[in-house]
């Protein structure tokens, strides 16, 4: 899939949750927060800033939010990735495979 917009730190600046109802093939979808999901239990989300601060939440063990201030950065323009740490420890990495202006699609590492 290519991208539909240069792929730049500043095309993923911004809120994005997970939208598991269209992951597909390895692939993960993650949308905008405006997007209208339908109910759901939590969503993983990330607001990338343009000062390279996300605010990472992910769901804990006892189905709450937990969130946290981390770093993340773009690599390798020609495959480019994106991770998100928290004290130097990776909680997030996944390869880019397309950015629109409402719409992420990743390849997360295993």
């Amino acid at each position: 899939m290519q991208n539909l917009q240069p792929l730049t730190a500043a095309s993923l600046l911004g809120a994005w949750s997970h939208s598991h109802e269209e992951d597909q093939q390895g692939r993960q979808v993650f949308r905008r927060a405006s997007y209208p999901f339908p109910p759901s239990r939590g969503r993983l989300s990330f607001n990338l800033l343009d000062d390279g601060i996300a605010n990472f939440q992910s769901i804990a063990r006892d189905d709450r939010h937990a969130t946290a201030s981390c770093h993340w950065s773009l690599d390798d323009p020609t495959s480019p990735e994106l991770s998100i740490t928290f004290n130097e420890r990776k909680l997030f990495k996944a390869r880019v495979l397309s950015v629109q202006h409402e719409r992420l699609e990743l390849q997360i590492e295993a």
